[in-house]
């Protein structure tokens, strides 16, 4: 069994009282930017410090500027402030995880590198789409810290039990129409094409549908705004999680 995270509830409070107070002292994003380039500077340098240091910073990164690279949206600096202080705070568990990946590492570029291709086929070969919105569709495989994390929150051991360790983004932008803007139709008519690609995603050719893996967060939205269409394909035994949104919900995201 892995190792829970050592953080009581209080100082997941104070980590969030502080990533709030760096939002709220400055308007100009640009100083907190420079704040997590050194901290990132200084993470890609820990090995030269001694290892009550590593630690120490380490633990700051995960709890307080890993987040803030999140609430930014400047995914690059998250995951490898993530991964960096994963691999010094847990490196056993860092090492056993890799070694695994890297087993699966052939097997899960190809079904990413295949998934991401024919659902980008599909999608700009649709008809309906075609002219009413630009469509931005992207992969990735789970990151190191982000994977360990989800299966020791769920008491996982499985890869195949985590259904994101692949996983496809579908964004799209509405066109737009002034009339629609006016009337206020044009946010409906987004929420509409997510919809519709939820049903090609649910028929892409050469790929196994998964209903029971749909989750409806546009309908029925997280307690911190998050809106998207969650579900789940299966490519010859390898599990890919598909999120379809646009782009105004990206940016809450």
């Amino acid at each position: 069994k892995l190792p829970k995270l050592a953080f009581s509830d209080y100082a997941d409070e104070q980590a969030e009282n502080l990533r709030q107070m760096f939002v709220a002292m400055t308007d100009d994003y640009r100083i907190i930017i420079v704040k997590l380039a050194d901290r990132l500077h200084n993470m890609r340098t820990l090995r030269y410090m001694k290892p009550e240091k590593q630690i120490k910073i380490s633990r700051e990164t995960l709890d307080i500027f890993a987040p803030l690279a999140h609430r930014m949206g400047i995914w690059q600096f998250k995951s490898e402030l993530e991964d960096t202080a994963f691999m010094y705070l847990y490196p056993h568990e860092y090492k056993k995880l890799n070694r695994r990946l890297r087993v699966h590492q052939t097997k899960l570029r190809e079904t990413l590198d295949q998934s991401q291709k024919a659902l980008r086929k599909t999608l700009e070969g649709d008809p309906t789409l075609r002219g009413k919105a630009s469509v931005q569709v992207s992969g990735r495989r789970k990151e190191l810290y982000s994977l360990w994390h989800k299966m020791n929150s769920r008491e996982v051991q499985n890869l195949d039990h985590i259904v994101d360790v692949v996983a496809l983004r579908v964004i799209l932008t509405p066109n737009k129409n002034a009339e629609e803007a006016e009337k206020g139709n044009e946010a409906d008519r987004g929420v509409w094409l997510c919809y519709h690609v939820l049903g090609l995603v649910q028929h892409l050719p050469g790929f196994q549908p998964m209903p029971t893996k749909v989750k409806d967060y546009i309908s029925f939205p997280k307690p911190n705004g998050y809106q998207s269409l969650h579900t789940a394909l299966m490519l010859n035994g390898q599990t890919i999680e598909v999120q379809i949104r646009t782009s105004s919900m990206h940016q809450v995201a």
